[in-house]
């Protein structure tokens, strides 16, 4: 009422609430106010600013969430470009667009195309937020994934222990990241055929995460499938 509806301050208060919205699972009723945000930021900012950036972002995020991978493909790539162009290619923010294009890419089966996305955000963070960064521990346990993808399951495993060392001592055991980094960690294992390990890790994941996030957010439903996974292997 006071700013108006096109007003930055207008487009943040919508891009918050969708990220509320979002972290309920409720991502059908956060995506219109993510829309609205990135409309707003696109004509009062202009295309190339980063605060656009972070709609384009968040938008793409909403959508990877509903499983619109293709719609959500766009949005990540016109988001790095920005991040590439503003911040340079060695900017962690510019780093976390690398790999949220590899994260859709993976869920697009594009394991292959995801892994130097990856690979190039994982040396960034390191590099420039230290070993013992948590995005430095994301970046190893989304790279993780990628190789569980690829059948490499031997060095998932690896990359798998190490983000949850580096989390362990950053930010501990009462965090979703730890549910989500156990649930890659129980992948790999699987993988490697060493079952009761799997499911006893998976078990862990899936206990943490329940405490943690709504029963239909994306982190716990990946869980419950891998734990389906073990639970039919065994």
């Amino acid at each position: 009422r006071l700013l108006g509806d096109d007003h930055p301050e207008t487009a943040a208060g919508y891009n918050n609430l969708a990220l509320n919205l979002n972290a309920q699972g409720k991502y059908e009723a956060a995506s219109p106010l993510f829309q609205k945000s990135l409309e707003i930021k696109e004509r009062v900012l202009g295309e190339d600013h980063l605060e656009t950036a972070v709609s384009y972002n968040n938008l793409a995020l909403n959508l990877n969430s509903q499983g619109e991978y293709e719609t959500a493909e766009p949005l990540y790539q016109k988001s790095l470009e920005i991040r590439e162009r503003v911040l340079g290619t060695d900017h962690p923010d510019t780093a976390a667009s690398y790999n949220n294009l590899a994260l859709n890419l993976d869920s697009q089966g594009e394991y292959l195309k995801a892994a130097p996305l990856y690979e190039r955000s994982l040396e960034i963070f390191e590099r420039v937020l230290g070993a013992e960064h948590p995005h430095t521990a994301i970046g190893y346990n989304n790279l993780a994934g990628n190789l569980n993808g690829l059948k490499e399951f031997k060095m998932a495993f690896e990359y798998a222990n190490k983000s949850i060392r580096i989390l362990q001592k950053s930010l501990g055991q009462d965090h979703l990241l730890y549910g989500r980094f156990l649930s890659r960690r129980a992948e790999a294992e699987c993988g490697l055929e060493r079952r009761e390990q799997a499911e006893e890790t998976i078990s862990k994941a899936v206990t943490c995460l329940r405490e943690l996030v709504a029963e239909n957010h994306r982190w716990l439903r990946d869980a419950l499938e891998i734990e389906r996974t073990v639970m039919g292997n065994n």
